[in-house]
């Protein structure tokens, strides 16, 4: 976290949020009710739309925002290949409260199922009709991301669990917008 706080730091440029309305390439996202079941305490949830050019792809995120007013770094949250879980949204809440807006939404498909472990099972956030690729998906992520008020433009972070380790290393290559990757993999 120290790292990506000193590469955010250091890339950052004054906030011009837009309204949410549409993003480049289609890219349609509005507020939306929390998945049912699912309470995270201080989350705004997004309903995201067109990734990948699909009108018909919907991918589901929760924004979580630092305490305080002005423009904060942009970090989005890549789940591993099971899916969101519940417990990702609290996980990622440390870096809201470090100082950072967080946005975590689903690169993959995500059933509404819990995987169930010898520990008991573990909900998941339900992402049913994201069918974009990983790259349209975690594009789709980040152009949300900046757009989200309160953001700071500029360089943003890529924060990779499992899988989605591997996603933000490979999303990163080429990309100008992306001034560090945390992996947890």
């Amino acid at each position: 976290m120290v790292g990506l706080s000193l590469g955010l730091a250091a890339c950052g440029s004054p906030n011009v949020a837009s309204s949410p309305t549409a993003t480049a390439a289609s890219i349609r996202w509005s507020e939306t009710t929390a998945p049912k079941d699912v309470v995270v305490s201080g989350a705004q949830w997004l309903k995201i739309e067109g990734a990948g050019g699909n009108s018909k792809n919907v991918q589901v995120a929760a924004v979580l925002r630092p305490q305080g007013s002005g423009a904060f770094p942009l970090v989005v949250w890549l789940h591993g290949s099971s899916g969101v879980f519940v417990r990702e949204v609290p996980a990622a809440s440390r870096l809201a409260s470090a100082g950072f807006v967080v946005l975590v939404g689903c690169w993959t498909y995500t059933p509404d199922e819990a995987v169930v472990t010898p520990d008991g099972a573990l909900p998941r956030i339900p992402c049913l009709e994201n069918v974009a690729s990983s790259d349209a998906a975690i594009r789709a992520l980040v152009q949300v991301g900046q757009e989200l008020a309160g953001a700071r433009k500029g360089a943003i972070g890529l924060y990779g669990v499992s899988s989605g380790g591997p996603e933000a290393i490979r999303y990163k290559d080429g990309k100008t917008e992306i001034g560090a990757v945390v992996v947890d993999s």
